[in-house]
């Protein structure tokens, strides 16, 4: 497996990095992704000029505050001497200049000052910070908005629900259900983008997770109309929720690869990958605290709002990422 194209380019191995892009398209000709590969050298040489320009700036005003204090030094040390030895002082400075000496910054290959304290610094600048608080929200929302918090206890749940007979064939089968809503991802994320999916497919697990507080609330209850009882309801609502959830199950860690700048990706999307998996383990440990506390209905409404919060914050705050170039998706992160 190649070293990444971006990565490549930020070491001046262009010939390289044409290679990697063609390997990652699928072993195509050069020609193919020309396109892609001079989008990426722009970016590249946007992302350098960039660097190079902070560089300046640090150093300028760096040397500006070493003159200042060798000038307040000097005064100091003149106010504390007798006339005699500021004459001497004042005919040796006319001989000698001061000269501060260059800084040491520690380079990449091309030069570009490279250090963990500035990454981490980087991660509080709007084109980094605002991605990760995107990212982190949408997992958070992802996982404690139902699934993740029950799949441990699947079976557990649908003998509550009335199915304890079939309970194990049919969390077998709502994993095939899942496996076809990623499958959708995949086939259709390039025609109707990763917000249209997104947002698609919490509207319907919001509505089921209602509709399935109603049904335990009402029918299976204590005093409930348990004649009204029908396995199909809850089992179509579980299956709406199984394909939808892995509709957008994937769509974060998508973003991962899109939304950060390059100088920061990787810690980035380190720490965010970090948050996704403690959600994932907060989630499944407090699920059966849970429905300990506020019953099976009202897992089922406080999954609802957490959805319906997470569908607000999503249309407000989530921009179409799908067929933008990296420039683009970082200027709309910068503005």
């Amino acid at each position: 497996m190649p070293e990444t194209p971006i990565w490549l380019l930020s070491r001046g191995r262009h010939e390289d990095a044409l290679r990697s892009l063609c390997w990652l398209r699928g072993w195509t000709t050069p020609d193919d992704v020309r396109e892609e590969f001079n989008q990426l050298v722009k970016y590249d040489n946007d992302v350098n000029k960039e660097n190079l320009t902070t560089t300046a700036k640090t150093n300028e005003v760096t040397d500006e505050n070493k003159h200042m204090a060798y000038a307040k030094c000097s005064n100091e040390r003149e106010a504390s001497k007798g006339d005699d030895e500021i004459q001497e002082d004042t005919q040796q400075s006319q001989t000698q200049d001061y000269n501060p000496k260059p800084h040491n910054f520690l380079k990449t290959d091309k030069g570009v000052p490279h250090s963990w304290l500035v990454r981490c610094k980087g991660l509080l600048k709007p084109p980094t910070l605002r991605p990760l608080a995107l990212v982190v929200t949408f997992f958070s929302v992802l996982h404690f908005g139902g699934i993740t918090s029950m799949r441990p206890f699947m079976i557990h749940v649908f003998h509550l629900l009335g199915m304890k007979d079939e309970a194990s064939w049919i969390t077998v089968g709502l994993a095939g259900v899942s496996i076809l809503g990623s499958t959708c991802t995949v086939v259709t994320v390039k025609w109707l983008g990763k917000r249209f999916l997104t947002l698609a497919s919490t509207c319907p697990c919001a509505v089921a997770y209602l509709l399935l507080g109603v049904y335990s609330y009402v029918v299976l209850g204590p005093g409930g109309a348990s004649d009204y009882a029908r396995t199909w309801m809850p089992l179509t609502l579980m299956t709406v929720i199984f394909f939808f959830n892995s509709v957008i199950g994937q769509i974060p860690w998508m973003l991962l690869c899109e939304v950060f700048p390059f100088r920061t990706r990787a810690i980035a999307s380190g720490l965010a990958s970090a948050l996704c998996y403690a959600f994932i383990f907060t989630a499944s440990k407090s699920y059966l605290h849970l429905e300990q506390s506020l019953e099976l209905h009202g897992v089922f409404w406080l999954f609802c709002v957490i959805n319906c919060v997470g569908f607000a914050f999503l249309y407000r705050k989530m921009p179409e990422t799908e067929g933008k170039s990296l420039a683009e998706i970082e200027i709309y992160f910068s503005s």
